[in-house]
C-alpha cells in the first residue's frame, strides 16, 4: 500500500513514512545513502524494526533502550539475533524509487530471531510488516495494549516457534486462517484478548503445536475435526468461551494430550469413545457445559488421570466400577449432574484421592467402606442425593479432612461420637436435612478451624442437640 508513504494534508505522517524518513535523515548508518551496499535483507529488517517502534508508540514504552539509535537493531531492547547467511544483494533505489536487485553471493549477517517486549506499554496495532521478518522464531508481545486484529502476514513467519499475544484485551477479530502456515509453531497463547469467531480448521496443520491457550475470549463455533491432526498437542486450554457442538471423535488421535480444559462452554452430546484412548491424559476440566450420556467403563484407560472435573453437566447413568481403578486419581468432581446408582465399592481404594464431589445427583445406597482407605481425603461432598444408612464411625478417622458435606440425604441413626476426633484443618461439617439423631460431639465446638457446622438442631422437636452449630434446620 503506497499510501502509507504519503503524508495526507492535515494528517500526521504514518509510522511507515516516519521510519523511512528516519532511515534517510537521522540514522547514522545511512543505509539508504553512503552505505547502499548493505544487503537488502538487513536494510529491510532495520526498517521493520523502526516501523514496530513507531506504530506501537515506542516513545511511551517502559523500556526502549537503544531503540532508534545508531546501534545494530539486534542490540535494541527485547531483540535477539544470530548470524545467518543472507543474500548479499544490496538495496539500491534508482530515481524511480524501485529496487535494483543485483545478483550476489551470501554473507553472514545478524538477523532477528526473537522479539520479546512483554509488559512494556506497547500501544497500537501489530504492524503487518512484522510478518516479513523471515528468521523470527519467537514473538512475545503479551500483557500490553495491543489493539486491532492479528495481521494475516503473520502466516509468512515460517520459522516461528513461539507466539505470545495474551493479555491484550484490545486485540480483536478472529484467529486468521493464515495461522495454519506456521508449521514450526509449538506454543501459542491468545488468552485474555478480545478475539472472537471460529477456530479455523487450518489450525489442524500445526502438527508441532504442543500448547494452544485461548481461554476466556469469545471463540464460538465448534471444535474443528482437524484438531485430530495435531499429533504433538499436549495442553489445550479453551475454557470460558462460547464453543458449542459435540466433542469431535478425532480428538482421540491426539495421544500426547495431558491437560484439556474446555469448561464453561456450550458443548453438548456425550463423550466420544475415542476420547478414552487418551491414556496420557492427566487433567480434564470439562465442567459447566451441557454434556449428556454416561461415563463409559473405557474410563479405565485413563491410568494417568489426576484431576477429573465434569460437574454441572447432564451426565446420566451409574458410575462405572472402573472409575475406582484409576491409580493416580486425586480429584473427582461430578456434582450437579443426573448420575444415579451407588458409589462404586472400590472408590477410594487407590488411597491417593483428595476430593470426591458427587453432590446434586440422584445417587443412593450406603457409603462404601473403601472410602475409609482414602487417608489423605480433604473434601467429601455428597449432599443433595438419596444416600441412606447410618453414618459410619470411620468418618472421624480422617486427618486432613476440611469439608464433610452429607446434607439433604436420607441418613439415619445416631451421630457417631467419632466425629469429635476431627481436628484442624476441618472447616465444614454439614449433616442437616437427614434423619440422624443424637448429640453433636462437643469436642467440635473447640475447633477454631471449624467455620460451618450444621444439623437438624432447630425447632421444638429437634432431632439433634448441638451447642455450637452455625446452622440449625428443622424437619
Amino acid at each position: 500500500d503506497d499510501s502509507i508513504f504519503v503524508q495526507q494534508v492535515g494528517q500526521p505522517p504514518s509510522p511507515q513514512l516516519r521510519s523511512i524518513r528516519w532511515l534517510f535523515d537521522e540514522d547514522e548508518n545511512d543505509f539508504l545513502g553512503t552505505n547502499q551496499n548493505t544487503p537488502a535483507y538487513r536494510v529491510i529488517q532495520r526498517y521493520i524494526a523502526a516501523v514496530t517502534f513507531e506504530q506501537l508508540q515506542g516513545q511511551q514504552w517502559i523500556n526502549k533502550e537503544r531503540w532508534m539509535s545508531s546501534d545494530h537493531e539486534c542490540d535494541w531492547h527485547g531483540v535477539e539475533c544470530v548470524d545467518i547467511p543472507i543474500p548479499s544483494s544490496p538495496l539500491i533505489l534508482d530515481n524511480t524509487g524501485r529496487q535494483n536487485d543485483n545478483a550476489g553471493f551470501t554473507v553472514e549477517e545478524r538477523m532477528i530471531i526473537q522479539i520479546d517486549l512483554p509488559e512494556n506499554n506497547l500501544r497500537g496495532s501489530i504492524p503487518r510488516e512484522i510478518g516479513f521478518l523471515p528468521t523470527v522464531t519467537r514473538l512475545g508481545l503479551w500483557n500490553n495494549g495491543l489493539v486491532g486484529t492479528i495481521p494475516t502476514t503473520v502466516g509468512r513467519m515460517k520459522q516461528l516457534i513461539k507466539l505470545y499475544l495474551d493479555d491484550n484485551p484490545g486485540l480483536v477479530g478472529s484467529i486468521p486462517t493464515e495461522i495454519g502456515e506456521l508449521r514450526n509453531l509449538d506454543d501459542m497463547t491468545l488468552y485474555n484478548t478480545g478475539l472472537t469467531g471460529k477456530i479455523p480448521s487450518q489450525i489442524g496443520k500445526l502438527t508441532r503445536l504442543e500448547r494452544f491457550w485461548a481461554d476466556g475470549v469469545g471463540l464460538s463455533g465448534t471444535l474443528p475435526t482437524e484438531i485430530g491432526n495435531m499429533e504433538a498437542l499436549a495442553n489445550l486450554y479453551l475454557d470460558g468461551n462460547e464453543i458449542g457442538g459435540t466433542i469431535p471423535s478425532e480428538i482421540g488421535r491426539c495421544t500426547d494430550l495431558r491437560d484439556v480444559r474446555l469448561f464453561s462452554n456450550d458443548l453438548i452430546g456425550s463423550f466420544p469413545e475415542e476420547i478414552y484412548e487418551l491414556s496420557n491424559l492427566r487433567i480434564l476440566y470439562i465442567d459447566s457445559n451441557a454434556l449428556t450420556g454416561v461415563l463409559s467403563p473405557q474410563i479405565a484407560k485413563w491410568k494417568s488421570m489426576v484431576d477429573l472435573e465434569v460437574f454441572s453437566n447432564k451426565i446420566e447413568g451409574e458410575l462405572p466400577l472402573e472409575i475406582g481403578t484409576l491409580p493416580n486419581l486425586r480429584v473427582l468432581r461430578l456434582e450437579g449432574n443426573k448420575i444415579d446408582g451407588r458409589i462404586p465399592a472400590n472408590l477410594g481404594s487407590s488411597q491417593n484421592i483428595l476430593r470426591i464431589s458427587l453432590g446434586g445427583n440422584r445417587m443412593d445406597g450406603t457409603l462404601p467402606a473403601s472410602l475409609s482407605q482414602s487417608a489423605g481425603l480433604v473434601r467429601l461432598q455428597l449432599q443433595d442425593n438419596f444416600f441412606y444408612g447410618t453414618l459410619p464411625t470411620w468418618l472421624g478417622n480422617f486427618k486432613a479432612l476440611k469439608t464433610l458435606n452429607l446434607e439433604d440425604n436420607r441418613f439415619d441413626g445416631s451421630i457417631p461420637s467419632s466425629l469429635g476426633n476431627l481436628k484442624s484443618p476441618i472447616e465444614e461439617i454439614q449433616l442437616a436435612k437427614n434423619d440422624v439423631t443424637g448429640i453433636m460431639p462437643f469436642a467440635l465446638c473447640n475447633q477454631d478451624s471449624l467455620l460451618i457446622l450444621s444439623s437438624d438442631c432447630g425447632g421444638a422437636n429437634r432431632e439433634v442437640t448441638c451447642e455450637c452449630c452455625t446452622e440449625c434446620s428443622q424437619l
